[in-house]
């Protein structure tokens, strides 16, 4: 997900470091985070830029940015948020989001396929902003985006059910390929509440049971894309994808973290591999067919969720110890860092400072 950083630390030189922030001051709160990301990311008419890449963004960077925006009580950066989504990332057959836009690109050389965790955490973000505020479109279209995916996102029977990772082109009739790291457990716990429908439980409880069984090379992680055989049930890593954990992965310890899951066994396998694989603490990879690990530990993103997991794992934790937004290098560490930090404060973790 995020370009990493380089400089390689030993576990107890890590644990000074983040015992030293700890002792520095007090962890800004949900407001200066979205302004620290909304100076450098977002721009006047509502738009979420990629680093080197100004004419580009995708639907789940617009989707954190409301995220951050409702909870920051920024409503006309909210407002504006979605504005630009609506008009920029709308697909002509449904409610979904487009998962990427370019300026000045032909809309028929595109790819108008949507990104489903993306899609869901704007509904969630659309639905909890319309609850707060008092906002009935807000909400309306909100649970029109989760009623989409429902219906257009969802493994079809025979089999689990379980998220794809859009609407089209990652399952047929033999198998089916989903993202670990892309199911929002919390989202799909808040849509149920917005709009009550039985496939909401039993996709979690499917979803989860998929990483229980995603368990790969010595550490027994899950890789970043999963492949389901629908006839046998057999699991492997999705053919056509390196056989790697890395922050895209690890995505799913935020997922399990935010929904009250921190004890999950996914989790307590990351766990156990960000402390002792090897000489570099938190590395930003590990291949699962050969057992090679990256040499440099992973950037501000995967340290956030390492210390979300050791939170969960304890049940407290110290939110200053976690890295600030600042330290994130372009919108992707951003990204992960500010969900990451979203998750410690709805879980309660420690309310110093903020």
């Amino acid at each position: 997900m995020s370009r990493l950083g380089r400089r390689s630390l030993p576990p107890a030189a890590l644990a000074a470091g983040l015992a030293g922030r700890a002792a520095a001051a007090p962890a800004p709160g949900p407001q200066a985070d979205w302004e620290w990301v909304r100076r450098r990311f977002l721009d006047p008419q509502g738009r979420m830029r990629v680093t080197g890449r100004p004419s580009v963004t995708d639907s789940f960077l617009q989707a954190v940015g409301l995220l951050a925006a409702h909870r920051a009580e920024d409503r006309a950066g909210f407002a504006r948020i979605l504005s630009w989504s609506r008009q920029a990332l709308a697909r002509p057959e449904d409610r979904l989001w487009v998962w990427r836009h370019e300026e000045g690109a032909h809309r028929a050389l595109l790819d108008l396929n949507n990104a489903s965790q993306a899609d869901l955490l704007a509904a969630w973000a659309l639905c909890e902003a319309g609850r707060d505020w008092r906002e009935a479109g807000y909400r309306r279209l909100g649970q029109e985006m989760a009623r989409e995916v429902l219906h257009r996102c969802l493994l079809p029977p025979p089999g689990p059910m379980l998220l794809l990772p859009a609407a089209g082109g990652f399952a047929n009739a033999t198998r089916a390929v989903v993202a670990a790291g892309g199911i929002p457990f919390a989202a799909l716990a808040g849509l149920e509440r917005e709009l009550p429908d039985p496939r909401w439980a039993a996709l979690r409880e499917d979803a989860l049971s998929l990483l229980r069984r995603a368990r790969f090379g010595p550490w027994r992680l899950p890789a970043d894309w999963l492949e389901l055989d629908r006839a046998s049930g057999r699991l492997g890593w999705a053919k056509g994808w390196p056989p790697r954990f890395t922050a895209e992965g690890a995505m799913a310890v935020l997922h399990l973290c935010w929904a009250g899951l921190g004890r999950e066994p996914p989790v307590a396998a990351v766990l156990a591999f960000w402390r002792s694989a090897g000489p570099t603490p938190v590395p930003a990879w590990a291949d699962l067919l050969t057992g090679a690990v990256a040499p440099h530990r992973g950037g501000p993103g995967l340290l956030a969720l390492f210390a979300l997991a050791e939170a969960a794992e304890l049940g407290r934790g110290v939110m200053e110890a976690m890295p600030r937004m600042a330290e994130a290098e372009d919108e992707e560490a951003a990204a992960l860092l500010l969900l990451a930090r979203m998750a410690w404060r709805d879980l309660g973790f420690s309310r110093r400072g903020e």
